[in-house]
């Protein structure tokens, strides 16, 4: 148990040394990018994200759907269509209930 104990501890030290000097503003560098646990900060660019994303995803649809690899490509970019598509459709389905039923419903109640 002491072994554990010796592994949990400089671990819940160093997440105290790296975070709460931050957040209060000590000025301390930002630690190194860790890969597939930090986020990149692409906040900005998501929607760019979105086409590679969906064709690599109908990439990987096609190549196991598919009978035969004709037309492959064509399956491929069709199906990627489709999904950015859907995506700009959710969006803006999702941006009419919010701010246009929503107001609707909110005036009507109160």
């Amino acid at each position: 148990m002491s072994t554990l104990r010796q592994l949990l501890v400089p671990a819940a030290a160093v997440a105290v040394c790296v975070c709460a000097p931050c957040a209060l503003g000590a000025g301390h560098p930002k630690p190194p990018l860790r890969p597939f646990i930090d986020p990149i900060e692409l906040h900005q660019w998501w929607f760019v994200l979105l086409v590679p994303m969906a064709f690599f995803v109908a990439m990987i649809y096609k190549a196991v759907r598919l009978q035969t690899i004709e037309r492959y490509w064509w399956h491929v970019c069709v199906m990627t269509l489709q999904i950015v598509l859907g995506m700009i459709g959710l969006g803006a389905a999702t941006w009419f209930v919010v701010f246009i039923i929503a107001r609707i419903v909110a005036e009507r109640a109160g």
